[in-house]
């Protein structure tokens, strides 16, 4: 086991080793998680075999064997979650199980089997998929996220005055990252012990989201940049009158225009991290703003569409992730539809030797409707409360075409069945915030567009 302060001390030290130690280290952790992995999973037990690998040969990682991450077929979220109980490494994890104790709220935060933080999440696919934590992987997830070495002091500095108050603007009904994580006792609180944080809803109408972050005051306010965006409209209308230290944005891409807007909008800093549910803490941004691999804890592959490398800072069609992290659920060559850009020959002036990546995905469309005082925008974040905690749903995405009419395709055993599960209780939430929408089931099935890249949202 790792605990937080061994898992932050690791971090801290990994940034003063040498490129052989630093791959040493990195190649140390892999074998440990295939060898775990190979005897306990078999799905990947089944997986290495077709491959013609063993990782219970005591020189096969070792630079005169040959062996190549690139070895190992890559893996998707389709193919682990249609045979979940084979993929994860502990026997006692099953499907039923795991929907039972998702279905009870009172369990977000809390451990499944006493063992496990659940978390669910729609990604770039749009497939939900659940995904487990145990206390050693999320030791790791809050010592990388803790990590500030960095970023500009002058403008994280006045967050770490105390007393200090955060406010996480996410949908908080849910087994979602952001608020599994907002709710769960974090390892890090005593670093961060004179913080109070709140949660508020990103469902609510906005006006009731300005209310509580009027009230609140907070010094940092952490959200998806789509919700962050429509947070600045209100400042800069006027109603959002706060003066936070800081904006974190994650779970989405952060392009530079939206960060400048954010940034003129909110008076601070604005910092973004790359974090998914799969790959954990990605990438942590430098004082220049570049997203560096926690290249410790993650391996990433940009790839074309046939699976081959691109080269260095070309953009790639997907990413393949390996988790060094987690043991219970190994992403091993996980493929996520995000397109990067890897600079690993370019060193960044920061003085942060990891490679750096640039991101061109993992961003949804802020969808607008008409409304007897004017057009609203609704942020994605809303449509998610009702779709991902669906375990029938396979896959979804949002069509919002003129005159405030939602298309919704669906992927689904029994789609209508689901349709009228969530069609309703979406249309009261919509006019809770002024939308009076009508919703239809599409004859259609999610799709990705002509480059290949999948949005949940699009607005015609």
């Amino acid at each position: 086991m790792i605990s937080f302060v061994q898992a932050y001390l690791l971090t801290e030290c990994y940034k003063k080793l040498s490129c052989k130690a630093r791959k040493a280290l990195q190649l140390a952790r892999l074998k440990s998680l295939l060898v775990h992995t190979q005897k306990n999973s078999p799905f990947y037990a089944s997986h290495f075999k077709s491959a013609g690998i063993d990782f219970t040969g005591a020189n096969i990682l070792k630079p005169e064997s040959g062996f190549s991450l690139s070895d190992i077929p890559s893996t998707n979220r389709r193919e682990l979650a249609a045979c979940f109980e084979e993929w994860v490494s502990d026997r006692r994890i099953k499907e039923s199980g795991l929907a039972a104790f998702t279905n009870d709220p009172g369990n977000i935060g809390k451990f499944y089997l006493d063992k496990y933080t659940v978390f669910k999440t729609a990604g770039t696919t749009g497939a939900p998929l659940a995904a487990l934590y145990d206390r050693r992987a999320l030791d790791i997830f809050d010592a990388l996220y803790a990590s500030f070495k960095f970023m500009r002091k002058e403008d994280y500095s006045p967050y770490l005055r105390s007393p200090r108050r955060a406010a996480y603007v996410f949908i908080n009904d849910g087994f979602h990252m952001g608020n599994g994580l907002c709710y769960r006792k974090n390892s890090a609180q005593y670093l961060m012990r004179n913080t109070r944080k709140t949660v508020i809803n990103a469902a609510s109408p906005t006006r009731e989201i300005v209310e509580s972050l009027n009230q609140y005051q907070p010094d940092v306010v952490r959200s998806f940049p789509t919700t962050l965006e429509l947070l600045a409209d209100e400042c800069q209308a006027g109603r959002l009158r706060i003066a936070p230290k800081m904006i974190t944005a994650s779970g989405e891409e952060l392009p530079a225009k939206m960060r400048a807007y954010l940034r003129e909008a909110f008076g601070c800093y604005v910092e973004s991290s790359y974090i998914s549910t799969e790959g954990g803490v990605i990438a942590s941004e430098c004082a220049l703003q570049r997203l560096h691999v926690n290249d410790d804890w993650v391996i990433v592959e940009p790839v074309d569409n046939n699976g081959d490398p691109v080269p260095d800072g070309e953009l790639s069609d997907k990413l393949l992730i390996t988790n060094l992290s987690n043991f219970v659920q190994p992403f091993i060559r996980y493929e996520v539809t995000d397109r990067v850009a890897l600079h690993a020959k370019e060193p960044c002036p920061c003085g942060n030797p990891s490679p750096w990546i640039e991101i061109d995905g993992r961003s949804d469309a802020v969808v607008h409707f008409d409304t007897p005082s004017g057009k609203i925008k609704v942020a994605p974040l809303l449509f998610y409360s009702h779709l991902i905690e669906v375990d029938e749903i396979k896959q979804f995405q949002v069509i919002v075409h003129n005159g405030n009419n939602i298309e919704l395709r669906l992927d689904a055993n029994d789609r209508l069945a689901v349709f009228k599960q969530i069609s309703e209780p979406l249309r009261q939430s919509l006019k809770a915030i002024g939308a009076e929408v009508s919703i239809k089931l599409s004859a259609d099935f999610p799709q990705s567009d002509a480059s290949g890249k999948f949005r949940h949202m699009i607005m015609h």
